[in-house]
Order: C-alpha cells, then structure tokens, then sequence
C-alpha cells in the first residue's frame, strides 16, 4: 500500500519536494494505487484467514449431515499449510481470489480516502502548529507525533466507516459456501453486486453494519500507531540517502 503510494505520488508529481503535500486530487490517486497494488496480495491471505476463522462453524454437523470441511489440526502453521491445500483442491488457483472485486471496490476509494484524510489533516495541524510558534510558513516543517497520531487515527476511523458495507460484502462472498437462500446460487459464484443486493433482501441495511463498532474502535490506535511508525521509520531512512 506504501509502496505504491509512493512510486504514484512520485508520477504524479515529479517536482514535488520531500515533505509537501501534493494536491487534494494526486494524494486522493496515488492512495487508490496503493490500494489497488495492495489487493493483488491481501486477497489470498484474506482468503485464507477467513476460512481458519469460519473452520470451526463449517466444521459442525447440522441434523447429523455430513461436515461441510474437513478438520485441520495442529499448529497455526499446519493450520494454515491444511487451509490452503483445502482452498486449492476444491476450487484451483482461483480460490484465493474469490471476493477480488469486493476488496478492489473496497480498497481503491477506501485508500485514496485514507491518505488524503491523512496528508491533508497532518499537513493543516502542521500549519497550526507553526502558527502558534509564530513561526514562518516552511513547507517541508515536520508536524509534532501527536498531529502525526490524531491524523493516522482519523484517517483509518474515517475511511473504514466510509466503506464498512463494501467490507461485509467481501467477507461473505469469500467465506459463505452454501447457496444464498431457497433456489439460490451460492455467495461465491455471485458477482459483489449480487452479494450486497440479496444481503438487503433479505436482512435489511443493517446487515451492512455488523461488527462496526469494534472495527471503529480498533481502526483508530492501529491506525494512529501505523502512521506513527512510518513517519519515525522514514525519517532514519531517510538519512541513508
């Protein structure tokens, strides 16, 4: 996602110096780039770390038939080696990529969103900051860790919230194995759009919301302590180059 970023912004804006903030539309693309190039990796491991999490459900008897996986066992890296075995003789190379397009509608907005509210907070409370100090507008000034902190935290609170409902589409396109109701095809042979549209008809707007409390409540102190360390981490690099 970084990297991406990075290499886009730098596309983008080949004249921007080391620490200004490129405008509003650039920081929004290069976020989305860097989300687009992080789905190429996070979708297979959101596969597999879906089904470890939902293996223990699938794995029960319902009325005495026949369990719908089988059991792995063992360690969490037997486990996990089990799982993608699974994934790959019951549905080939594409099993790791169900819900592709889910996490691509996802991330792309939810990203660019991410580091634009990021940048452009960080970049206004480094304004303030200067300002108190009565200091000279310098573009390149290094805001304090706390602006660098409460802008990490808004950003990932923010855009998570933005785009939670993309996030239970793809969730349940990649674990949900049995048919979507009565006469229906699964989950996973469905396009996102199909997902999101019987989610609704059948659970209502609020199926969109489960879990959204504690996904806000995490997003803020992994997010803040992510930008934290990036921006301590690219300040030692820095001096390497």
């Amino acid at each position: 996602m970084f990297t991406g970023e990075s290499i886009a912004i730098r596309i983008l804006e080949p004249n921007r110096r080391t620490g200004e903030v490129g405008s509003k539309l650039n920081t929004f693309l290069a976020g989305s780039a860097g989300g687009l190039l992080q789905c190429i990796v996070l979708v297979p491991s959101e596969v597999i770390k879906c089904e470890m999490q939902t293996s223990a459900l699938k794995t029960k008897t319902i009325g005495g038939a026949a369990p719908a996986a089988a059991v792995v066992s063992g360690g969490a890296f037997d486990q996990t080696k089990q799982t993608i075995k699974q994934i790959y003789k019951a549905e080939g190379f594409k099993g790791f990529y169900k819900g592709l397009g889910a996490t691509a509608a996802r991330d792309i907005p939810s990203i660019g969103i991410y580091f634009f509210i990021y940048k452009n907070s960080r970049d206004m409370m480094g304004k303030l900051e200067q300002r108190a100090k009565k200091q000279k507008y310098d573009p390149s000034y290094e805001p304090s860790s706390g602006a660098t902190i409460l802008a990490g935290g808004m950003a990932g609170t923010l855009s998570w919230g933005l785009i939670y409902p993309l996030d239970v589409i793809k969730t349940v396109t990649q674990v949900s194995t049995g048919p979507a109701g009565p006469g229906m095809k699964a989950y996973k042979d469905m396009h996102s759009w199909e997902v999101g549209l019987s989610l609704y008809k059948q659970y209502g707007i609020r199926s969109f919301y489960r879990g959204l409390a504690p996904t806000l409540l995490r997003a803020f102190p992994v997010n803040a302590s992510t930008f934290y360390f990036y921006e301590q981490f690219k300040v030692v690099l820095l001096k390497f180059e």
